[in-house]
């Protein structure tokens, strides 16, 4: 095979996006109004980046390495990048008691699904970061801004634009980039979710993990399914797969805000107040203020509830800020309201944010947790919706762990439930 003269290819990588990236780009959903997808179009600066004009025969990046010919079809890469490749992902296998098998789920269904791509010089990075907190080291507390984690450690924008390109090639639609690029919501239907990653969804019905409450449908799988090795090579796999989102309107909310504290057995904020000795902290004029807490919430909050809340326990405070993400908010959910009152109890003079995600599936909580965590608006982000590490696949656990490392990086303190699922009287079972 010969060399194709004049096109600068930098990587093998860069070579197959330039191949993925036929045909007119698309734009990619962005996750708010006003929060972007950090990329714009997908195919933004490949022109520039490369010198490419066009295809018309073979690309090589070496004697015996072809990736082309191209032409107009986004699917056109050589056999040996798109050989089947296992690769674990993050749905859910049947576990009995956890995950019930009901068989396989409609072709005709529809799913959302979140892939993940993984921090780039991340060794760099987790040293970089141990050094942060290391008092005496010369890094100590000398956190990266944003921008600097996006030109060192983000995925590489060519490399996300060649997986939305194979994605959509598969019929899949993209409907949200995080702007930190960790992460991509792509959906479609179960009949080619089957046929592109080589499986079959079932419906597991999951057990609630909040006490006495139903359970409820999610996708699970009975075995490993397969990507394209290109794909397989270049992002951690599927971290999610799940029904969509259901739609509907936020009922208005009817009451009025009157002190209704609870008996003299219930545990106020002023207790823990106590047990953690803030006490001395609060007489000294520390509440809170000058900082910012954000809360990673399902769904949003009953405002008037919040309200009652403080008034009955004599805190005094303003609204939180809202920021929606993702799809629309339909429902108000109870752990969310409870999250946001808490927090914003401990600390009443901190400025609160809730980011709000549509629903309390693994697709919205780790898009919403990351999404936060890329905002950077917050000192302290905490999240209670809690995973069982013995029932949820480490692919998830995998990908919140890239997206609190780049947390850790900027320098905010992350807080996240440890399950409160068991009994607390398991020994072993149940640990804050």
């Amino acid at each position: 095979m010969g060399r194709l003269v004049n096109v600068a290819v930098a990587s093998p990588s860069v070579a197959l996006a330039l191949l993925a990236g036929c045909g007119e780009p698309e734009a990619v959903g962005t996750a708010t109004e006003s929060f972007g997808s950090g990329t714009g179009s997908v195919d933004d600066g490949l022109e520039t980046m490369v010198g490419w004009s066009g295809s018309s025969g073979w690309v090589t990046t070496g004697p015996d390495d072809p990736v082309g010919p191209c032409g107009d079809d986004p699917s056109c890469l050589p056999p040996s990048e798109t050989v089947p490749t296992e690769k674990p992902d993050g749905l859910p296998s049947p576990l009995p008691g956890v995950y019930d098998d009901q068989g396989p789920a409609p072709p005709d269904a529809g799913f959302r699904a979140l892939i993940g791509f993984p921090t780039r010089q991340r060794k760099l990075l987790e040293d970089r970061v141990a050094l942060m907190y290391a008092p005496g080291s010369p890094l100590f507390r000398r956190y990266m801004t944003v921008d600097e984690w996006m030109a060192d450690h983000a995925p590489d924008p060519t490399v996300v634009a060649l997986i939305e390109n194979w994605l959509r090639s598969r019929g899949f639609t993209i409907d949200f980039e995080a702007k930190n690029r960790l992460l991509v919501q792509f959906s479609g239907t179960v009949a080619d979710f089957n046929a592109t990653f080589q499986t079959e969804l079932h419906i597991c019905m999951r057990k609630n993990p909040l006490w006495e409450d139903p359970p409820f449908p999610v996708y699970c799988t009975l075995d490993r399914f397969t990507l394209p090795k290109f794909v397989a090579e270049r992002t951690n796999g599927l971290a999610s797969a799940d029904l969509p989102t259901e739609k509907g309107e936020l009922t208005p909310e009817v009451g009025k805000i009157v002190a209704d504290p609870p008996g003299p057995e219930a545990y106020g904020p002023r207790v823990f107040y106590g047990a953690y000795h803030l006490h001395p902290l609060f007489e000294a004029g520390f509440d809170g203020g000058g900082s910012s807490v954000g809360v990673v919430a399902a769904g949003t909050y009953h405002a008037i509830d919040l309200q009652i809340f403080w008034k009955s326990f004599g805190v005094e405070r303003a609204l939180p800020k809202r920021v929606a993400v993702m799809e629309p908010v339909f429902e108000r959910v109870t752990e969310t309201a409870l999250d946001v009152q808490w927090a914003t109890a401990m600390a009443p003079g901190a400025k609160a944010v809730v980011y709000e995600g549509p629903d309390a599936r693994n697709t919205s909580l780790l898009f919403t947790w990351n999404h936060a965590i890329t905002a950077n608006e917050v000192d302290v982000l905490t999240f209670s919706f809690a995973h069982r590490e013995d029932s949820e696949p480490k692919p998830l656990r995998h990908q919140y762990d890239e997206s609190a490392l780049m947390g850790a990086a900027i320098g905010m303190t992350l807080v996240s439930a440890s399950g409160d699922s068991e009994c607390p009287t398991r020994r072993a079972r149940a640990r804050t």
